[in-house]
């Protein structure tokens, strides 16, 4: 086993999950693993106790990337740079500069492939910190989540199809839970009356997704998310290419027109009825 890797990624929160299963694999490889990513996604990697986690704009990695001066960087065995910067001195043999983004390759392998490894569905673990607000806020009721939102704003569903699946479920006992981001906060007071949460720190969200029977929502990092806690649900993609994008595990993808003027509730409502009615058999729920 070799020693150390430094992995460079920063990116929004579906690009920087996209690398955990490269990180997971990396471990049979190698002693100590830094990975250095957008530190607003700190809470994700600072309980697993294989991964070194280091903010990608703090001063010691940004010196690097202007005067590729960097000690500590020295002590390690491989450096993989997944970024668009120019000017990075790669005259080591041990340091790689590879495109942050696949072309034409589902993202969660892309590394693998960059780093000539074999790809693998290795078993990924997220730590679960119990959080008793959320416990009491969904008062040990099954429910659904909802996140309607998404960074880019063509990727949302319009919120009407969320209204209509909340009404269905809600019929068949379920409470459903709306997530709201910083990105979606306009969405609030189209959302009165109904269950949300609102900015929630990720230890909270994860702790959230990982107690709900499923989840529904768009392209976006929640939605990687919850497939990586290994939810089952419905994620509706409609400008978004799912060979590239679709997310980790056992979630389902439903591929729409760009513009979304396809879209099949009824569809949507007989994928997720089916999950659901699958996690009935298997837990009882």
């Amino acid at each position: 086993m070799k020693n150390s890797i430094f992995i460079y990624r920063k990116g929004a929160l579906g690009d920087t999950l996209s690398f955990l299963p490269f990180l997971f694999a990396l471990r049979e490889k190698y002693l100590n693993i830094t990975f250095a990513g957008n530190y607003l996604y700190r809470q994700i990697f600072e309980d697993i106790n294989f991964i070194n986690f280091v903010d990608a704009d703090s001063r010691d990695v940004l010196r690097f990337f202007v005067d590729n001066e960097y000690e500590p960087l020295n002590s390690y065995d491989k450096i993989l740079l997944f970024t668009t910067e120019k000017g990075i001195n790669i005259s080591s043999p041990k340091i790689k500069l590879f495109s942050p983004l696949p072309a034409d390759k589902w993202f969660y392998k892309h590394p693998f492939d960059c780093f000539d490894i074999e790809f693998c569905f290795k078993e990924i673990y997220l730590p679960i910190h119990y959080d008793e607000q959320i416990h009491r806020f969904t008062e040990n009721k099954p429910y659904l989540i909802f996140h309607p939102g998404s960074g880019g704003k063509k990727k949302r569903l319009p919120l009407e199809v969320f209204m209509k699946l909340e009404e269905y479920f809600k019929s068949r006992n379920f409470d459903i839970y709306y997530l709201v981001g910083e990105s979606e906060l306009e969405l609030i007071n189209s959302l009165k009356g109904k269950k949300i949460l609102v900015n929630q720190s990720l230890k909270k969200v994860i702790f959230l997704l990982s107690r709900a029977v499923c989840y529904f929502g768009c392209d976006n990092g929640v939605s990687h998310l919850a497939g990586l806690l290994n939810l089952d649900g419905v994620v509706v993609f409609g400008p978004s290419n799912p060979d590239i994008y679709s997310p980790w595990g056992r979630l389902t993808v439903l591929k729409y027109r760009e513009d979304l003027g396809d879209l099949d509730l009824n569809q949507i409502k007989k994928t997720l009825g089916d999950k659901i009615e699958k996690r009935r058999n298997l837990s009882g729920v």
